[in-house]
Parts: structure tokens; C-alpha cells; sequence
């Protein structure tokens, strides 16, 4: 995968549950081939330490934290919502916990320029969205965004507010650039308290 930068910075705010979620993105300098790419980081990192105690039973999320293991309440509550979430999403759509990557996905439209669908981690789901999808997203076609992501995972309040979110991170960070510069489809990290805290290209 190719690492590239630019300079922008794009916040995105979208609603679950009643509750608005920023995604601050800040990435630096433009260099090779003139495309923006990788990488942001949200503040979740307290509870993106908790991942070495997340594991899987009978195809659902499990968290067993080391009584002696100091943690926030706050970052505890966090961590136990995103897992109730995860595994929400997960017996909605008929999916399939892998025990060794701790993943289930759920992948179509598989193309030499990308492809689309989704892989569900405890803390975030990751969006792929092939070429076309992006290209059509970032000239403003959010609805291509939508529908992609419709295929891959249950219609409800969660994929509407992905599809938002990382419609308007598309058309803000790459909506300057040619399309036909985009010569590769894409990823998106979209987690539900942090927004979009990480992407790159396929």
C-alpha cells in the first residue's frame, strides 16, 4: 500500500443514537504522485489498548480484563459499548467471527481497481470502497457511497451514518483532486465515538 500526505484538514460530524461524533483529520504534506492518503490518528488510543483482552466465543466479542489491570470507567464503558455494537452488527448480518484475527467480513464486488465491503473489528468497521465508488464519491455522488455500503451490511441507523460520514471525508479530502487520479479503491476506519480515524488506498 502506498503512504502518501497532503495538507487539510476535514471535520466530519455524524449522529448515532442521538449523540454527535467529530472526526478530526489532520494529515500532512503532498508527495508522491500528488495524492492524498494515509493517515490520521482520533483519541481513542486508552481504548484501542484494551484490544489484547478482546476475544471471541460463539462468534461474539468477549472482554476479559486482569482484575489487577488499571482502566478508566469511562474507557471501560466505551470499550463494552463498542462490543455490544460489534456484536450487534454481527448477528444482524449473518456474519462470521474469525478467532485468530478477531474480523468478520464481508466482501463483494471484487475488482482489479478494488473492491467493496466491510470488515468488522470490536472497536471499528473498516469500509472498502473500490475505485469507482470513491471517484463518484469524491465528484459528489455520495449516493454511490450508500449504496456500497447498503450491499455489504444490513440497512439501519449505522450504515446510513457511515455512509455520511465517510461521504463527506471523500468530497472534502479528495473532492480538489482529478478523478482520474484515483486510481485505486480505498478504506475507511469508522469508529462510532471517534468518527474516521484512519484510511488509505487499497
Amino acid at each position: 500500500m502506498k503512504k502518501n500526505k497532503i495538507i487539510t484538514s476535514v471535520l466530519i460530524s455524524a449522529s448515532l443514537l442521538g449523540t454527535t461524533i467529530p472526526s478530526s483529520v489532520a494529515l500532512a504534506s503532498v508527495n508522491q504522485n500528488d495524492l492524498p492518503a494515509m493517515t490520521t490518528k482520533a483519541n481513542n488510543q486508552a481504548v484501542n489498548s484494551l484490544d489484547k483482552f478482546v476475544g471471541v466465543k460463539n462468534n461474539q466479542y468477549i472482554l476479559e480484563i486482569p482484575s489487577d489491570y488499571r482502566v478508566s470507567s469511562d474507557t471501560l464503558k466505551q470499550a463494552k459499548n463498542l462490543i455490544t455494537d460489534a456484536n450487534k452488527r454481527i448477528r444482524e448480518n449473518n456474519l462470521i467471527l474469525n478467532e485468530k484475527t478477531k474480523t468478520a467480513d464481508k466482501i463483494i464486488n471484487v475488482q482489479s481497481f478494488g473492491k467493496n465491503g466491510i470488515s468488522i473489528h470490536w472497536n471499528y468497521v473498516r469500509i472498502y470502497l473500490n475505485r469507482n465508488v470513491v471517484r463518484a464519491a469524491a465528484n459528489g455522488a455520495g449516493n454511490a457511497v450508500g449504496a456500497a455500503i447498503g450491499a455489504a451490511l444490513a440497512a439501519n441507523g449505522l450504515s446510513a451514518m457511515f455512509a455520511t460520514a465517510v461521504g463527506a471525508f471523500i468530497g472534502s479530502a479528495l473532492g480538489s483532486w482529478a478523478s482520474s487520479k484515483i486510481k485505486n479503491g480505498a478504506y475507511f476506519d469508522v469508529n462510532y465515538y471517534f468518527g474516521i480515524n484512519n484510511w488509505g488506498w487499497q
